[in-house]
């Protein structure tokens, strides 16, 4: 099951992201518009998140994703319509 954010934690997060993005620049009053709650726990969460370590990408990832590519072109190029294919074998001749 995914879930998504309502419209008002959407905008929770945008007025979090943009009042960390003026940090360093002008200083904004803070915001009564109802959102305090989603505001704070929206900070809550991406003050979370900053603590997580981020593992080095695996050596072989470049290699698989090209390799994933290829098959999905595969894929594709083998499902395609019989007209398709024919303008395929026409353009790779």
């Amino acid at each position: 099951m995914s879930k998504q954010l309502s419209p008002q934690d959407v905008r929770a997060v945008d007025l979090v992201l943009d009042r960390q993005s003026a940090q360093d620049g002008p200083q904004y009053a803070d915001v009564h518009n109802g959102l305090g709650k989603r505001m704070r726990a929206t900070e809550k969460l991406l003050s979370a998140l900053k603590h997580l370590t981020v593992s080095p990408p695996p050596p072989d990832l470049l290699k698989r994703t090209r390799q994933r590519i290829k098959n999905a072109e595969k894929l594709t190029d083998s499902v395609s319509s019989p007209q398709n294919s024919q303008t395929q074998q026409h353009r790779h001749v």
